[in-house]
């Protein structure tokens, strides 16, 4: 059995600043992980380290610039393992639609554990 977690809003600005903030190494680490690394291109691996304890990987699954990056956990914690999550873009009126769409593949119970709440850092610095 499988969960998944939709998140999906507008951002006020152009949807090439908002893929750079989902893909880019240097631009993930403003928002999510403490540490990345990575190239988003089909097939590279990226490096999303949360803490020392929590240093993921993930394969890029599917990229289009500016338009989506999609992953695939590849080492993490072994709940975490058969994730999937991505990033669609769209332009509207106002700015950028980002759909964020996660595919859980374990006991929906894991969503609530640490890893939730260690792999949603934010800064607002």
């Amino acid at each position: 059995m499988s969960y998944s977690i939709f998140h999906s809003f507008t951002i006020k600005a152009e949807k090439s600043e908002v893929f750079k903030a989902v893909s880019d190494p240097n631009h993930l680490i403003n928002w999510w992980p403490l540490k990345c690394s990575g190239n988003p291109k089909v097939g590279e691996l990226y490096n999303f380290n949360f803490t020392d304890k929590y240093d993921w990987y993930a394969k890029v699954e599917r990229c289009k610039d500016n338009e989506s990056i999609h992953f695939k956990m590849t080492e993490s914690d072994d709940d975490w393992n058969p994730t999937t999550f991505g990033f669609d873009l769209a332009t509207v009126n106002n700015g950028t639609k980002l759909d964020f769409p996660t595919l859980i593949g374990q006991n929906v119970m894991h969503i609530l554990n640490i890893h939730h709440f260690v792999g949603h850092y934010c800064s607002t610095d």
